[in-house]
């Protein structure tokens, strides 16, 4: 949101309220609309963020899981599997929106 849309929404809100006689919007109403507004830019950043997670999670399990088929790596397959399944857990609980 742009400073010029802030500007203009204020103005707008004071104009009502001259016009009419009662305050359309009060700062509180202002701030509860900029605080929707930023939970909702949230939200979607880190859905996204979980989607990103979760395919780089998926890689790094079918990592795991190749490494654990060749006997001689699987050592080293268990943690990777292990690592790929908390990124999977992660990315789930980043995509849920509160």
């Amino acid at each position: 949101m742009s400073l010029d849309v802030g500007i203009g929404v204020v103005v707008a809100a004071g104009l009502i309220e001259f016009r009419y006689g009662y305050p359309f919007m009060t700062e509180e109403v202002i701030m509860r609309v900029l605080n929707g507004l930023l939970g909702v830019v949230l939200g979607v950043l880190t859905a996204v963020l979980g989607v990103v997670l979760g395919i780089l999670a998926a890689v790094v399990w079918l990592v795991g899981m190749v490494l654990c088929v060749t006997v001689i790596l699987l050592p080293l397959g268990i943690p990777v599997t292990k690592l790929g399944h908390r990124l999977f857990t992660l990315a789930g609980d980043l995509m849920h929106m509160p």
